[in-house]
């Protein structure tokens, strides 16, 4: 018999397993028995720790969630226009990375593609605050209160140049190869969004 350690280690290794699983295919794609192979478990320890494939779900998602949230990050910079780019930076990197670091970030972005049973809560406990963050530090930037429309609108614009520059690169760079180059410079793509960002923010109503 496993001990308690093997045992937490085990919860563990079906999370992320099956975190990534769940953010390549989707959650109506993959099966417990997909799941315990490629985590080279069994179905007990499954049924242990969670009992079902949606409470696996519900504790993947909210493993997800720990680790996407903005305000639990150490972004570098002082101010927040420093600490926008930071986050900017992050968000781009993580677009880059491969299933086994950004899983959490890319089951997120397959919710908001194809919302499951729990996006409600998702969007409820998670991208509420998430906007929260930003609009404050971009409320801060401009002198604007967080609610401005002008501000939440401009934190949906980040996130739409994050997404377009980040996951849609290939895209961008076979339909017009001559922007290639300004995508190449990362620093200067960072800028260009925080940029973009800040003056939608600083639109009048």
């Amino acid at each position: 018999m496993g001990s308690p350690k093997d045992s937490i280690q085990t919860k563990q290794k079906l999370v992320h397993v099956a975190g990534m699983m769940f953010s390549e295919h989707g959650y109506n794609q993959v099966t417990v028995r997909d799941i315990i192979e490629a985590a080279n478990a069994n179905l007990g320890a499954l049924n242990y720790h969670f009992g079902t494939k949606e409470s696996l779900y519900g504790e993947v998602l909210k493993e997800a969630c720990v680790r996407d949230r903005l305000d639990s990050h150490e972004f570098e910079g002082e101010g927040p226009r420093e600490v926008l780019s930071s986050v900017v930076k992050e968000y781009l990197r993580l677009c880059a990375a491969d299933i086994e670091d950004n899983w959490h970030f890319m089951l997120i972005k397959r919710e908001c593609q194809y919302p499951s049973h729990l996006f409600d809560q998702l969007a409820e406990e998670h991208f509420a605050h998430q906007l929260a963050f930003l609009a404050k530090l971009i409320g801060a930037i401009v002198d604007r209160p967080v609610d401005d429309a002008e501000v939440e609108l401009s934190v949906a614009t980040m996130v739409g140049l994050m997404d377009m520059f980040g996951l849609n690169r290939d895209l961008i760079t076979t339909v017009t190869p001559h922007l290639k180059p300004y995508l190449d410079d990362p620093d200067a793509l960072i800028e260009r969004i925080v940029r973009l960002v800040i003056t939608s923010a600083e639109q009048s109503a």
